[in-house]
């Protein structure tokens, strides 16, 4: 099953999506209104995502292994 991502900038869901676990992601950029590029990566290895109390945490994939920071590739 592929998982599509529209780029609107969003720190979790880009996270994963730029990881690519099992190369099953697909990102494309907003076609109305697009966000510009990111300048910096999002802050995936440290405050991208939240947990259930919605404190800031560290990504991980499907599998729970941690993902790394990435950078704004499509936009």
């Amino acid at each position: 099953m592929l998982k599509l991502a529209v780029n609107r900038n969003k720190n979790e869901l880009m996270c994963n999506a730029y990881a690519n676990y099992m190369n099953k992601w697909l990102v494309t950029p907003m076609f109305i209104l697009p966000n510009p590029q990111k300048a910096a990566p999002y802050p995936c290895a440290t405050t991208g995502c939240k947990d259930a109390s919605g404190a800031s945490v560290s990504c991980v994939n499907e599998v729970g292994e941690g993902i790394p920071d990435q950078m704004d590739t499509v936009f």
